[in-house]
């Protein structure tokens, strides 16, 4: 935009009455401002279109604002987030990063001069996990180093004298995700002492097993369209273990979604074909979930029957 205006200067001359301009009020002229200290510009980080409707309603329904959040489109790419209270717009930004359909949602603070088209959104804050670093290595000093080859650095939330009997270091950066992620880095000392460090990343969304780039996956990867392309198949250098489960996710509810598996293969049930690993008793066509205090129970002999109750609903003429 900048380099628009400077053209525009080359070639545009004022008359004598448009040359002294117009002079507003500086009240009138920072009274708009106010709103844009409540503003978050983003954009999502995928090469497939999307429904701006879902996205929204995505949105609002994680953000789970006090004060609520309104979400208007700025281009075909970019979006913004109007809040109406300071501390919902600093929960979303402490909270970063968000996914959309296993995709980034990219967040960043509009500035009061700033413009949404041209904001840098090429940033997204992670929490990065540094494993095999050695114990007597474990130093803030080491921590930050690390740290800055990453990325920007945001905070550090187990840097402190007992950090040696952490599994592994946990500190939050800010990564740019128009370039590779890094899944290793070789540490050496001034007198040749050497290891080799690896990294692993919380909440992280679809990324290229092939490029290690976030945006897309390995099927849309840029270096299948190269000349000299060779296919790895599934040798691909990266994988799923790039990805860390962190401790807990937002609104207390766990990282990694544990359903219970059950142990039991062919239970005594009539009518029953069998139950899958997920404890789902299969009868014909009706599925549905274990319930022990409710739909079965164990009789003396040790054999697994279904209550009455879970009968007669099973054989209603609803389910017929």
């Amino acid at each position: 935009m900048e380099s628009d205006l400077l053209k525009l200067d080359t070639v545009l001359s004022l008359t004598e009455e448009e040359a002294p301009g117009l002079v507003i009020p500086q009240s009138d002229w920072e009274k708009g401002a106010g709103g844009f200290r409540l503003t978050l510009v983003g954009r999502l980080l995928t090469h497939r279109s999307v429904l701006f409707d879902s996205l929204k309603d995505s949105l609002v329904r994680q953000f789970q604002t006090a004060r609520g959040v309104l979400v208007r489109k700025v281009s075909d790419s970019r979006f913004c987030l109007v809040f109406n209270h300071f501390e919902d717009l600093r929960r979303v930004l402490d909270l970063r990063p968000w996914i959309f359909d296993r995709n980034l949602v990219v967040l960043q603070p509009l500035a009061l001069t700033g413009d949404p088209l041209t904001t840098n959104l090429d940033w997204c804050p992670f929490f990065v996990h540094v494993h095999d670093l050695p114990y007597p290595q474990r130093t803030v000093a080491v921590v930050r180093y690390i740290g800055d080859c990453l990325g920007a650095w945001m905070d550090a939330t187990d840097i402190s004298r007992d950090i040696s009997w952490f599994e592994n270091v946990r500190v939050r950066l800010n990564i740019n995700v128009t370039v590779p992620l890094k899944c290793a880095l070789r540490l050496r000392s001034e007198h040749g002492d050497e290891v080799v460090v690896r990294f692993s990343y919380e909440r992280l969304p679809n990324f290229c097993y092939m490029c290690s780039k976030i945006g897309h996956i390995e099927q849309f990867c840029e270096l299948r369209f190269q000349e000299h392309f060779v296919d790895p198949g599934s040798c691909n250098p990266y994988g799923a273990w790039l990805r860390a489960a962190g401790p807990m996710r937002r609104l207390g509810q766990p990282s990694v979604a544990v359903r219970p598996t059950y142990v039991w293969r062919s239970p005594s049930v009539a009518g029953c074909a069998g139950v899958n690993r997920r404890g789902v008793h299969i009868f014909g066509d009706f599925r549905r979930e274990r319930d022990d205090s409710r739909r079965l129970h164990t009789t003396e002999d040790g054999q697994v029957a279904a209550s009455e109750s879970f009968l007669e609903r099973l054989n209603s003429p609803l389910r017929q």
